[in-house]
C-alpha cells in the first residue's frame, strides 16, 4: 500500500514534499513550489482512500458496538465513578506489567522466550503497523483484553494487585491466542477487501497466479485511480465531526448554537494552524513543529497512512474547541476563543507527533534538516594557520619539540596540525583542566572537534594560543584517524548534529509529569494530609492544588490517605524522575540541546543542581576527563573506586590519581573489600547517588577550578535539598523517611548500572596513550576498545536515555540523543572498513561481562598471586 511504501518518510510527521532527509541519508534538495492552494486542494480530493476509509469506519462502528454491548461486569462499573477509576487504574497497571514481562522475555538468551518477548513488545511499540496489517486481530485482542480486565476486576472485588496480576496473565493469553488465530483473521480481512472492491470502484490489475492473498496484495500495490473528483477522503473527518456533534447535542442540549460555533471556530482555528505552520517552518528553531502543522493540512493522506493518529488528534482537537467554548464564550471574547482553540490544536498536534515518533521504527524520525552553514564549517581542518593567523606570527614546530611540551607546567597540544600553548589557559577551561593536561604533547585534534562546534575554531582565544605549524604532522595521521574524520564530516553534512528542540521539550514535559505524580502520591498517601504535621501538605491544602479533604462516603470510596504503599509508589516514581531528568542533564552538559553555551548552561542549572542535586560544575570537570582518557586507571576518575572496586590488576600496585591528586593505596582493607567486590556491585550502585550529592557539595565548597555557574549552583542546591526536606516531611516516621529516601535513590541507581556497564568490563590502561602516529592509539580506536553498547529494543530507548549507545556517544559527544541510533549504522560500517571491533551486547550480557570482570579481579586479589596471572602478563605486554 501507499502508506507502507512511504513509511519511513511519514514517520517523521511530514509529507513526501517536505521530507528533510532523502533515502540515501543526505539532505533533500528543496522541492518545487507550486501554488499552495492547489496543493491543499489536491490533498482534499485524493482518491486513493475508499478501501482504507471504509475499513476505518467499519472498524470504528464495530468498536462502538462492542463497547455499547453488555460486556461482563462493565455495566456495573459505569454508575460508580470510584469503581470506574479503580477499573481504569487496573487496566493501566496490568498493561504496564505486560510490557515489563515482554521486556524481560526479550532480554532472555533463549530463542523461543526472546521471540515471545518480541511479540509482546511489538503489540505496543508497533501498534500502527499491527492495525494496518492485521486490523481484525487487533480489534479482537483489544476487546478481549477489556473483557479480561473487567472480569478480573470483578472476581477480585476491586483488589488492585490480584486483579492486575490476573489481568496481565489473561492479557498475555489473549496475545498468544491472537497470534495463533492470525491466519484465520487475515483470511476474513481478505474476504472483506474482496467484497469492498466492487463497492469502491477499484479493481486489481496484473492479476497473478499467487492465490487469493497475492491477488489482494497486487490490488493494494497497483490500484488505479478512478476518473473525476471524488470526496471519499472526507468521509473519515466527517464521520468524526458528526459523532462529536452528536455527543455535544446530547450533553449540552443546544444543537443549533453549539453546532454553529464548533463549525466556525474549528475551521478558523484550522486556518490559523496552517498559517502558523508556514511561519514556523521558516524559523530554524521551530521548523520541525512547523512541518508537523503543515503536514496536518494533508487531510486525506493522513487519514489513509495514519488513521489512529488522525483519529486521536481530531477528537482531541474538537474536545479542545468545546472546552475553549466553556472557558471563553464566543459572545464575550471571540478572539480569545480562537486563540485558545488554535493553542489546543497545536498542543494536540505536538502530542500526537511525540507519541507517534516514540513508537515509530524510523531511526531518523526525530531528525531535522541541517541549517545553513558556511562551506568552511563542513571541511576538515577547521583551523587553518594560513587563514586564521597573520603571516608574521606563523612559525614551524618539529614533532620532537612538540613531544617535549608534555607536562602541566609546559602544556602544548596539537589541533588540526597546529601547536597551541595551553599552559596559562587550561585552568579556565569550562570542561576542567585535566582533559587538556592529559593530552599534553599529543594530538588533540579529534578530541577538540568532538567537544566544540565550528565557531570555536575561529575564536580569538585559539588564535592567541597558536605557537606554530607542526612539521610532518600529516605522517602521524593514521588511516583509521583519517577515515574517522571523514565519517564525522559526513554526519555533519547529513544534519545529524542538529538538535530537535521539540524532542527535548517533550522529554522535559514527561519528566515534570513524573515529578508531579511522585509529589501527588507522596502527599495523598500521608495520614496527616489535612493537619499541621506536614509543611508541604499544609501548603497544598491552602492552595487547593490537591483534593486533600476526606471523601464524602468513606465506607464505599477509595481513600489513599494513610496508605503507606501509595507513598512507596511515589518514592519509586521519584526515582524514575531522577533518572529521566539526569538524561536531560547529560544532554545539556554536552551542549547537545541548543548548542548555545549560555542557554545550555542555564538549562544545566535547572536540570542539574535544582532538579537532581548534582553540581554541573563538578560533573563537567570529571566527565570531560572521562571522555578524553576513558578507562585510564590513573586519569579517569570514573574507574577509580578503591577501596570498593578494582577493575584491573593495575590497581594492585597503588597508583597515583591525577584527578584526586593522591595515591590510591592498595592495602589490606582494599584487598579485603575487593575480594567480594562482585557481590557489592549492585548494592553499591543502589546508594551511589548519595556519593554524587557529597561530591557536588565538596566541589562547591572547596574547588578553586573555573566554574562560572557556581553563583547559580549554590542556591539551586539549596532549593533541591529544601524540596527533599519538605517532601520527606509527609512521611509518618523517621524510619519510613529513610526507607523512602533509599528507595527513590535505589530506583535512580539504575542509571549508575547503565553507565558502568559500558566501561567496567572493557580494556583498562595506564597513562593516556594517544601516541602520535601509533596504530591503535587514535581517538576512535581508544573509544571503541574501552566502551560497549547495549543492544535493546527501540521501544526501551526511553529507559536507557541514550546510554545504550555509549560507543556512539563517546565518538560524537555533541550528537543529539535522538540521532544516536541513526549514527550507529555509519559507525558499524566504519568499524567493518577498518577491521575494528564494535562491542555491542544485550543488557543481560553486559551485566554478565561486568560481573565476570569484577569476579576475576576479586579472585586474583584474594589469591594474592595476581602478578603471576596471564591477565597481568597481558597488561604488562609479557610473553
Amino acid at each position: 500500500m501507499v502508506h507502507l511504501l512511504r513509511k519511513h518518510k511519514h514517520a517523521v510527521g511530514v509529507s513526501d514534499e517536505t521530507s528533510p532527509i532523502s533515502s540515501d541519508g543526505h539532505p533533500a534538495s528543496p522541492p518545487p513550489c507550486p501554488d499552495r492552494m492547489h496543493q491543499l486542494a489536491s490533498a482534499w480530493v485524493d482518491s486513493e482512500t475508499s478501501e482504507e476509509l471504509a475499513k476505518i469506519i467499519f472498524g470504528l462502528v464495530s468498536v462502538f458496538i462492542v463497547l455499547l454491548s453488555p460486556l461482563p461486569f462493565v455495566g456495573s462499573l459505569l454508575p460508580e465513578p470510584d469503581r470506574a477509576l479503580s477499573f481504569l487504574v487496573c487496566s493501566v497497571c496490568s498493561g504496564a506489567l505486560i510490557v515489563a514481562t515482554g521486556a524481560a522475555l526479550a532480554s532472555a538468551t533463549s530463542g523461543p522466550w526472546r521471540a515471545a518477548g518480541g511479540v509482546v513488545l511489538g503489540r505496543l511499540f508497533s501498534s500502527q503497523t499491527n492495525w494496518e496489517a492485521h486490523p481484525l486481530r487487533c480489534l479482537f485482542e483489544v476487546c478481549a483484553f477489556i473483557a479480561a480486565v473487567s472480569c478480573s476486576h470483578a472476581v477480585c472485588e476491586g483488589d488492585l494487585v490480584p486483579a492486575m496480576v490476573a489481568s496481565c496473565t489473561l492479557g498475555l493469553a489473549v496475545i498468544g491466542i491472537g497470534q495463533t488465530m492470525t491466519p484465520v483473521l487475515d483470511t476474513i480481512d481478505i474476504l472483506a477487501v474482496a467484497f469492498a472492491q466492487p463497492l469502491t470502484g477499484y479493481h486489481s490489475s496484473g492479476g497473478g497466479g499467487g492465490g487469493p492473498r497475492s491477488g489482494v496484495d497486487t490490488h493494494r500495490r497497483r490500484r488505479k485511480k478512478s476518473t473525476g473528483i471524488r470526496f471519499d477522503s472526507l468521509y473519515g473527518s466527517l464521520y468524526f465531526f458528526a459523532a462529536f456533534q452528536l455527543f455535544c447535542i446530547l450533553r449540552y442540549g443546544n444543537p443549533t448554537h453549539h453546532l454553529a460555533v464548533t463549525v466556525a471556530f474549528s475551521a478558523a482555528a484550522s486556518i490559523l494552524l496552517a498559517l502558523l505552520g508556514q511561519l514556523f517552518s521558516t524559523l530554524p528553531a521551530t521548523r520541525f513543529v512547523g512541518r508537523a502543522l503543515v503536514d496536518r493540512m494533508n487531510v486525506a493522506e493522513n487519514w489513509v497512512t495514519k488513521p489512529a493518529r488522525s483519529l486521536l488528534e481530531s477528537s482531541a482537537f474538537l474536545a479542545c474547541v468545546a472546552a475553549a467554548q466553556a472557558i471563553c464564550p464566543a459572545s464575550d471574547s471571540p478572539l480569545a476563543l480562537l486563540g485558545a482553540s488554535a493553542l489546543g490544536g497545536v498542543v494536540m498536534v505536538l502530542l500526537g507527533t511525540a507519541v507517534e515518533l516514540s513508537l515509530a521504527e524510523d531511526d531518523l524520525g526525530w531528525a531535522v534538516p541541517p541549517t545553513y552553514q558556511p562551506k568552511a564549517a563542513l571541511t576538515n581542518p577547521l583551523f587553518r594557520s594560513d587563514v586564521d593567523v597573520p603571516a608574521h606570527r606563523r612559525t614551524r614546530v618539529t614533532l620532537e619539540e612538540m613531544r617535549t611540551h608534555n607536562t602541566a607546567q609546559d602544556c602544548w597540544v596539537i589541533i588540526d596540525g597546529c601547536a597551541f600553548d595551553m599552559t596559562k589557559w587550561y585552568r579556565l577551561h569550562p570542561g576542567g583542566f585535566l582533559s587538556i593536561v592529559a593530552l599534553a604533547g599529543k594530538d588533540a585534534t579529534d578530541h577538540f572537534h568532538a567537544f566544540h562546534p565550528a565557531h570555536v575554531f575561529k575564536s580569538s582565544i585559539l588564535q592567541a594560543l597558536y605557537r606554530g605549524d607542526v612539521e610532518g604532522y600529516a605522517t602521524t595521521v593514521t588511516p583509521v584517524a583519517a577515515d574517522f574524520r571523514r565519517l564525522r564530516m559526513d554526519l555533519e553534512r547529513k544534519g545529524l548534529f542538529e538538535s530537535n528542540l521539540f524532542y527535548f521539550v517533550f522529554k522535559a514535559v514527561v519528566s515534570l509529569l513524573l515529578l508531579a505524580l511522585a509529589v501527588t502520591l507522596t502527599i495523598l498517601g500521608s495520614r496527616h494530609a489535612t493537619d499541621d504535621a506536614s509543611l508541604l501538605c499544609r501548603l497544598f491544602s491552602w492552595t487547593h492544588l490537591l483534593p486533600l479533604d476526606p471523601p464524602a462516603s468513606p465506607a464505599s470510596s477509595f481513600d489513599p490517605r494513610g496508605q503507606l504503599w501509595v507513598q512507596i509508589l511515589g518514592g519509586a516514581v521519584l526515582g524514575f524522575f531522577f533518572q529521566q531528568v539526569a538524561f536531560i542533564g547529560h544532554d545539556v552538559g554536552h551542549s547537545g540541546i541548543t548548542h548555545d553555551r549560555d542557554i545550555d548552561a542555564a538549562i544545566a542549572v535547572v536540570a542539574g543542581p535544582a532538579m537532581t542535586g548534582i553540581s554541573m560544575g563538578w560533573w563537567k570537570k570529571s566527565h570531560y576527563t572521562h571522555h578524553t582518557v576513558p578507562n585510564s586507571v590513573d586519569f579517569d576518575q570514573d574507574v577509580q573506586y578503591l577501596p570498593l572496586f578494582a577493575l584491573s590488576p593495575l590497581y594492585f600496585k597503588s597508583i597515583y590519581s591525577y584527578y584526586h591528586k593522591r595515591v590510591l593505596e592498595w592495602d589490606r582493607i582494599s584487598q579485603a573489600v575487593v575480594k567480594v567486590q562482585h557481590y557489592l556491585y549492585y548494592p553499591v550502585m543502589a546508594v551511589a547517588r548519595v556519593n554524587l550529592y557529597i561530591q557536588g557539595l565538596i566541589h562547591l565548597a572547596t574547588s578553586r577550578d573555573y566554574n562560572r555557574l557556581i553563583v547559580f549552583e549554590i542556591p539551586a542546591m539549596i532549593f533541591f535539598f529544601s524540596g527533599q526536606f519538605l517532601l520527606l516531611s509527609c512521611l509518618p516516621s523517621m524510619g519510613t523517611r529513610v526507607a523512602y529516601f533509599l528507595l527513590c535513590n535505589a530506583v535512580a541507581g539504575l542509571l549508575h548500572v547503565q553507565i558502568t556497564l559500558s566501561h567496567f568490563g572493557m580494556e583498562m590502561y595506564e597513562g593516556t596513550r594517544h601516541e602520535l602516529g601509533k596504530r591503535g592509539d587514535s581517538y576512535a580506536e581508544i573509544q571503541l576498545s574501552t566502551t560497549q553498547d547495549v543492544d535493546c529494543h527501540r521501544g526501551l530507548d526511553w529507559l536507557h536515555g541514550g546510554l545504550q549507545f555509549q560507543v556512539i556517544h563517546h565518538l560524537f559527544p555533541r550528537l543529539p540523543r535522538h540521532n544516536l541510533r541513526a549514527a550507529r549504522h555509519a559507525v558499524v560500517e566504519f568499524c567493518r572498513r577498518n577491521g575494528l571491533e564494535y562491542h555491542c551486547h544485550s543488557f543481560v550480557e553486559c551485566n554478565r561481562i561486568t560481573f565476570r570482570c569484577l569476579k576475576e579481579n576479586a579472585r586474583m586479589a584474594g589469591e594474592g598471586r595476581f602478578t603471576e596471572s596471564m591477565l597481568w602478563e597481558g597488561m604488562c605486554a609479557q610473553g
